[in-house]
């Protein structure tokens, strides 16, 4: 007979989160963590998460909270929804320009890491883009690498180097 590996405190953490239905515990973990969201809470989340590129939590809060984008356009910019982004333009142009939380729409949509997630809406992101600059967004946009900096992050980094999205 062979050595017994040690059992190391993951496998334990592992086992827990197979045992309650979850292929691993980071997926227990972010279920439980969702399951105490409000609406408000899970946007936030949401935004944070496209910026970041987790995929595990957009898709848990995508499913948890279907409505999560309505009326979001910042969140509309971030996951290049087309459609929502064109019906909003269309009733108020000027919010292609206006601040949505921390970012103005364009910036949403270039640092936004959803394409990496869902490869398909890759060409939307360009075409969400396209309709914020027809509305007036300004290509040379940038936002404060942290809160009170003089240096900004450009749109420009932001898809070609936060997103890598060529």
């Amino acid at each position: 007979m062979g050595k017994k590996a040690a059992l190391r405190y993951a496998d334990f953490l592992h086992a827990v989160a197979r045992e309650r239905g979850f292929q691993s515990w980071p997926k227990l973990k972010i279920a439980v963590e969702a399951d105490g969201l409000d609406l408000a809470e899970a946007r936030e989340k949401l935004a944070r998460s496209l910026y970041f590129g987790s995929q595990i939590w957009v898709e848990r809060l995508l499913k948890a909270f279907p409505e999560v984008a309505q009326g979001q356009f910042g969140l509309a910019c971030a996951l290049y929804d087309v459609s929502a982004v064109e019906e909003i333009l269309s009733r108020k142009r000027a919010l292609a320009v206006a601040p949505q939380g921390v970012r103005r729409p364009l910036l949403h949509v270039c640092f936004s890491k959803y394409h990496q997630m869902a490869p398909e809406k890759a060409e939307d992101a360009v075409t969400v883009a396209q309709l914020l600059l027809d509305a007036g967004a300004d290509v040379d946009d940038g936002f404060a690498a942290e809160p009170g900096a003089e240096h900004q992050l450009s749109a420009l980094y932001g898809a070609s180097g936060h997103a890598c999205h060529m």
